[in-house]
């Protein structure tokens, strides 16, 4: 059962007035549309064996609309972002542009050691990866195949070992070398077509290291962590314990994964809450963590393909029944803004599964818009 709500004022009443010829009115029922939306999140997290979970509405001036939490989840409870995290790396990539410490249109071996580039965007024998830039790696316009989702002949993907049988202990030299066995989907920026891989952020990863000299947590800290008032995230180091953090439902049951959370870094590795991520997303959205003119070219968008959301640089776009923008994360988070209802949505299933997050995300939505 759900172990905490809080509805603020978000009960929409809908009532109606007949009015019958010379005998005064008739009042229709009222109706809650927060009884709907708990009553739907509530059977969705039996439906699918949910272990913890919450949803959160907030408005555009910060006011928290609707909150419902599943099991042990709080507002403050510790948990896997997974790919939000790749929210933060695009943002600090924004920062060092604007500091001319970077820019978003060289060829990414202008800021990383030699070697690491080559090999890793091969198609029938000639070498792409020189002409990797910045940009395209932010919108996963690089044609970069993806480790983490693709198996080669010498390596299994990181997603069907980790999630169907063990932890997985990688990092970035592994990363590379199984990038480097798999060929390229397309040349950079070609046709501005675009495939999702987690080494095109991994790479952006080593490129803050390198640029700045500090570390990839430092960075996050000073660029966006401090700047935003977030108080319980941080990146997941290698030999960190997962302690508080709560566990993932996955395919091979509920679990913990902490050595492939300290193997994803810039990809996916930060740890964060509802409460720090509500305050993330309206940050980021107001242009408070980066100058506001980035947003012209975060907003252009390319697709991953059929039923897959657009991409800009380092943003998801879903255009469905409504607008949202924001990022998902593999282990079920979700942050996003719905500009047409004015609406931030965060939400943290711990359930592998997206695709039924999003619907549900939605379900709520139109309950709200009623």
């Amino acid at each position: 059962m759900i172990k905490r709500i809080e509805i603020l004022f978000i009960t929409i009443i809908i009532t109606g007035v007949l009015f019958i010829s010379g005998c005064g009115r008739v009042a229709v029922p009222e109706y809650s549309s927060s009884d709907v939306m708990l009553e739907a999140f509530d059977e969705y997290c039996m439906t699918y064996n949910i272990s913890n979970a919450e949803v959160r509405l907030v408005d555009g001036t910060g006011e928290t609309l609707w909150d419902a939490c599943y099991g042990e989840s709080e507002g403050d409870s510790l948990f896997a972002v997974a790919s939000i995290t790749k929210m933060f790396t695009a943002a600090v990539i924004f920062n060092l542009d604007k500091e001319s410490l970077l820019s978003l249109d060289d060829c990414i071996d202008s800021y990383l050691p030699d070697g690491i580039v080559d090999g890793i965007a091969v198609i029938d024998g000639i070498d792409y990866s020189h002409e990797i830039t910045v940009r395209e790696l932010l919108s996963h316009t690089s044609g970069i195949a993806d480790y983490f989702s693709e198996n080669s002949d010498e390596y299994i993907s990181i997603r069907s070992e980790s999630y169907y049988k063990n932890d997985v202990l990688y990092d970035f030299d592994l990363a590379l070398d199984m990038t480097r066995q798999l060929e390229a989907h397309f040349e950079p920026g070609e046709d501005d077509q675009a495939y999702y891989s987690d080494f095109n952020y991994q790479l952006l990863g080593k490129i803050i290291e390198t640029v700045t000299g500090q570390s990839l947590e430092y960075n996050y800290d000073k660029y966006i962590i401090s700047p935003a008032g977030l108080d319980d995230t941080f990146l997941f180091e290698p030999g960190m314990d997962w302690g508080d953090i709560l566990p993932i439902d996955m395919p091979c049951g509920t679990t913990t994964r902490p050595l492939m959370e300290s193997g994803e870094r810039s990809a996916g590795g930060l740890i964060s809450t509802v409460d720090d991520l509500s305050r993330f997303i309206q940050s980021y959205m107001n242009g408070e963590l980066f100058d506001i003119s980035y947003f012209e070219e975060i907003y252009d968008f390319a697709s991953l393909g059929a039923g897959r959301p657009d991409y800009g640089l380092g943003l998801m776009r879903y255009d469905d029944n409504y607008e949202l923008y924001g990022h998902t994360g593999s282990f079920g988070s979700e942050l996003f803004y719905c500009p047409d209802l004015d609406i931030y949505i965060i939400c943290s299933a711990n359930n592998c599964s997206n695709a039924k997050n999003m619907n549900l995300i939605k379900y709520l939505l139109d309950c709200y818009a009623r």
